[in-house]
């Protein structure tokens, strides 16, 4: 009798912690052996573990063990109340400790420094990181979760992707030095974001039936907030550092300034709607498939349009039996293939959306390296259903996961118009736009064969390379210093920019060698004219060109409003620019007007200030920036400019901490597809 209490005091102690002091009830405990004794009293021996939970300091949070990974407090969960100042101590057994993440949930009856908290979030933090649980550390434990990482590996991951310069561990409250206040303002638009983004979704998520037709919970979609948090790191980061630097903000103005930009993280950097959210927990929900190579020839069809027979566009990933053999390791190989018919022209490659793209460069770790077709990629087994890849030889690596549901014995129509249900995009295509634009030629009764499958990834990137279009589109051009000093050339005025025009500009520009010769012409010296009027419209009264002495960062469309009285002089693309500090490695970051005629730069206006570094990369040299605005963040890849071969190019380097989340058909399926178009089936080579 004993033992079996001993044994439910051993269990009770690993959830409920102090909770239990004796066994209670039962047989006489004076007649047990001291063995029996002692195993007793170790069963409900506890461990005080100190935490403090903060936004400001948060006073009457429900903190919890998560044991059971469910996103919820659960009753047989160590749990506490966190008091003045945000700080509690759970009573927990020593077996338990350091072993499941810190759940902060931080209700309406919970008060944030001496603020009523108004809308329901959560935080968490890492199981071997309890001493603190804020908004970044909730985001090192999401981001663990998603890479399969250390704590350690997380930490430095958020950091540098927010661009902190404290760890994302650290207790910033109470700080007043600019990494820390900086730390703090990100953790803020943290918490206002979840606060938004819930407050716009819950309605249509929690309660209602999600993907696979199951009824999603709160928890859920605090899960898929907490990710969402993640994918949108760094523009979230570039928000809270310009907030942060502008120092004629009260508390009061900052506060609102982080509340308008969360409200619009919504859409522009969580990029989440109810539909979507739902889409992706049920498919979340499915089981994984298991983590090992086939032996067999396989493959997946991910984005593919087709409007007849002589028009049609599709990206594969394909592996041999080979490929699909795995190494001592447990890795195995595939490739990516895209074909495209245009106008009865096919033509294939392996690497970018846009053919012309295909002989794109990357630094993959010992050497610039491009991805012809045929280039294996490799995914190597992390756990029992997850794993790490590396595409296209060091291009990206990451953590994926799969999971997949048989369509055997469905209608083609039935599960192209699923696919078509899944949100955003696979290699250029819109879901929404999957497969043939007549549905009618995948007929009404046409069936998928036994084998055929609907197929769900995550992939979740950890690391990219720079990278740069070997196209001579793509290499930086220049003006001549004197016409890049800029200058008034209004009224007749003898400046050297004023003898530029759309016609004879090529006349002005050099292709600078190095990094540094193209530094020295961009300074940001503007060349004004006077008003100009075409079929457009009419230009600003001070018509400023910035072409001739600032660099592209790249464009970011829809985001400029046409100025009034310009007609459509102007586009409504913003153009990111930068210039460069006349001493040190200072940079300041521009948005300015497009002029339609000619997509000519124009009236640029401050957005930012960074700094830029040089790294030697085999035999090239590539310039990074840091800082920068939330525009550039936005285009989901940052500017590089890589010297090579006596030349500089226009490079990107993807963005780090991408969620992507795909629809695809298997290869069995697919070719059922391919057959019903009469194209000729997907064949791994």
């Amino acid at each position: 009798m004993l033992l079996k209490k001993v044994s439910r005091a051993l269990a009770a102690a690993g959830l409920l912690g102090a909770g239990l002091a004796g066994c209670g009830g039962g047989a006489d405990a004076s007649s047990a052996s001291a063995t029996e004794k002692a195993a007793a009293t170790v069963a409900v021996a506890t461990t005080p573990v100190a935490t403090r939970v903060v936004d400001g300091p948060l006073r009457n949070a429900l903190v919890c063990l998560d044991a059971n990974g469910n996103g919820a407090c659960d009753s047989g969960e160590v749990q506490g109340r966190s008091g003045a100042d945000g700080h509690l101590t759970l009573q927990m057994s020593s077996t338990i400790v350091g072993k499941y993440p810190l759940l902060a949930v931080v209700g309406t009856d919970a008060v944030d420094g001496t603020t009523a908290v108004a809308t329901r979030f959560v935080l968490m933090a890492p199981a071997d990181q309890a001493a603190v649980v804020t908004p970044l550390t909730t985001l090192v434990q999401a981001w663990a979760e998603l890479a399969g990482s250390t704590t350690a590996v997380a930490a430095a991951a958020v950091q540098s992707a927010a661009g902190l310069a404290v760890s994302p561990l650290k207790d910033y409250t109470g700080a007043t030095d600019a990494a820390s206040v900086r730390a703090a303002t990100l953790a803020r638009l943290l918490v206002l974001a979840q606060q938004q983004a819930a407050s716009a979704l819950k309605a249509g998520v929690v309660g209602q039936k999600d993907f696979n037709g199951v009824v999603a919970t709160q928890a859920d979609l605090d899960k898929a907030l907490r990710y969402a948090l993640v994918d949108a790191l760094p523009s979230l980061g570039a928000v809270a550092a310009a907030t942060a630097a502008d120092t004629t903000l009260t508390a009061a103005t900052r506060e609102a300034a982080l509340l308008a930009a969360a409200k619009a993280a919504i859409g522009a950097d969580l990029k989440l709607d109810a539909g979507k959210v739902l889409t992706l927990i049920g498919a979340s929900k499915l089981p994984l498939d298991a983590a090992a190579g086939t032996k067999l020839a396989g493959g997946n069809l991910r984005g593919f349009t087709f409007s007849d027979a002589n028009n049609w566009f599709f990206r594969a990933n394909l592996s041999t039996a080979a490929d699909n053999t795995p190494g001592a390791d447990g890795t195995v190989r595939y490739y990516s293939r895209f074909e495209r018919n245009a106008a009865g022209k096919v033509s294939d490659w392996g690497f970018h959306g846009d053919s012309a793209r295909a002989g794109d460069l990357h630094w993959n770790g010992t050497a610039w390296s491009a991805c012809p077709l045929g280039t294996r990629s490799t995914q190597k087994p992390q756990t029992g259903t997850r794993w790490t890849y590396s595409y296209c030889a060091g291009m990206e690596q990451g953590a994926s996961w799969h999971s997949s549901v048989d369509v055997s014995d469905k209608t083609l129509l039935e599960v192209v118009m699923r696919l078509r249900g899944f949100p955003g995009s696979a290699d250029g295509v819109p879901y929404a736009q999957w497969g043939p634009s007549d549905l009618k030629l995948l007929g009404t009764t046409a069936k998928f064969p036994t084998g055929a499958k609907l197929q769900f990834s995550t992939g979740f990137a950890t690391a990219t390379a720079p990278a740069y279009d070997v196209q001579g589109s793509a290499i930086a051009t220049a003006y001549t210093a004197a016409v890049a000093a800029g200058g008034d050339a209004r009224n007749g005025a003898k400046v050297a920019c004023g003898a530029v025009t759309p016609t004879n500009s090529a006349t002005y520009k050099t292709t600078p060698a190095k990094l540094e010769d193209l530094v020295a012409v961009s300074r940001g010296t503007p060349c004004i004219y006077g008003t100009s009027t075409n079929a457009d419209g009419t230009s600003l009264a001070r018509n400023e060109w910035w072409s001739n002495s600032t660099v592209s960062l790249g464009k970011a469309t829809g985001a400029m409003a046409q100025p009034a009285g310009t007609g459509n002089y102007y586009t409504t693309t913003a153009l990111l620019r930068v210039a460069f500090g006349t001493t040190g490695n200072a940079t300041t970051y521009y948005k300015c007007l497009e002029r339609t005629s000619d997509g000519s730069t124009r009236n640029c206006t401050q957005i930012g200030k960074g700094t830029y570094a040089i790294a030697t990369l085999g035999d090239a040299r590539v310039m990074s920036f840091t800082d920068l605005p939330l525009l550039s963040q936005r285009q989901g890849w940052s500017r590089v400019l890589v010297q090579r071969g006596g030349k500089i190019y226009f490079g990107y380097q993807n963005r780090v901490g991408a969620i992507s989340s795909q629809a695809r058909l298997n290869l069995t399926a697919a070719n059922a597809v391919f057959g019903q178009l009469k194209i000729s089936p997907l064949t791994p080579q």
